[in-house]
């Protein structure tokens, strides 16, 4: 993503005053969980409307179908970077994908959510996701100059799906896919569906679709 246009985004989070679109609530070291119904962020096939941030040993959100479901599907980072708090803010974005170099999300992104992990009030790592319908983007912006490379870890479930590392400034990852009975299917993935006697593909725009057996 253009820097100037990640700026501007977080330029415009920090402009709001008043977590719904257009929000921010700060989370302390305990913890918590926000309603992102406003902005519903699909990780790997699966649209969430809650998750559940930590603080402790790392930092990890985590994603849920309600305010008192168990977490559901996780992203991890391996250092807390001292963080003490967490602000969490939503807001409309009409970005275009051709700001990213994710050459499989297109068309223009509908909100903005992002996590901005605090110590000793002063900003240190912003993870932002901006939503494109069944598609998702994940921005990761280093505001101070870590010590080692950052690792971020998804998980579905018990399952690891992706796992990146950086120490750039700014990053950006595609957290997208299809979802089967509760399984991610990654871009132009195959799979039988003997209910139907069909087989669904996971296509470029994170669709699931029948095709006919050997297409």
């Amino acid at each position: 993503m253009k820097t100037g246009a990640l700026l501007l985004l977080l330029a415009v989070a920090a402009s709001q005053v008043d977590v719904s679109i257009s929000q921010r609530v700060t989370i302390d070291i305990s913890g918590g969980v926000v309603d992102i119904s406003s902005c519903p962020i699909t990780f790997y096939g699966r649209s969430f409307s809650w998750m559940d941030v930590r603080l402790k040993d790392s930092l990890v959100i985590c994603f849920m179908d309600g305010a008192n479901d168990p977490p559901q599907d996780c992203l991890t980072l391996n250092q807390t970077s001292g963080s003490d708090e967490v602000e969490v803010g939503g807001f409309p974005s009409m970005q275009s994908a051709s700001n990213f170099d994710l050459p499989n999300i297109k068309g223009t992104s509908s909100c903005f959510l992002y996590f901005q992990f605090i110590s000793n009030s002063e900003p240190k790592v912003v993870l932002a996701f901006l939503s494109f319908g069944p598609q998702t983007a994940l921005l990761v912006f280093l505001q101070t100059a870590l010590d080692s490379d950052l690792l971020l870890t998804a998980k579905v479930g018990t399952l690891t799906v992706d796992s990146w590392t950086t120490r750039d400034r700014i990053s950006y990852f595609d957290v997208s896919s299809c979802r089967h009975s509760g399984v991610p299917l990654r871009y132009g993935e195959k799979i039988s569906d003997p209910e139907n006697c069909s087989t669904l593909l996971c296509s470029t725009s994170a669709v699931l679709s029948s095709c006919e057996p050997g297409d």
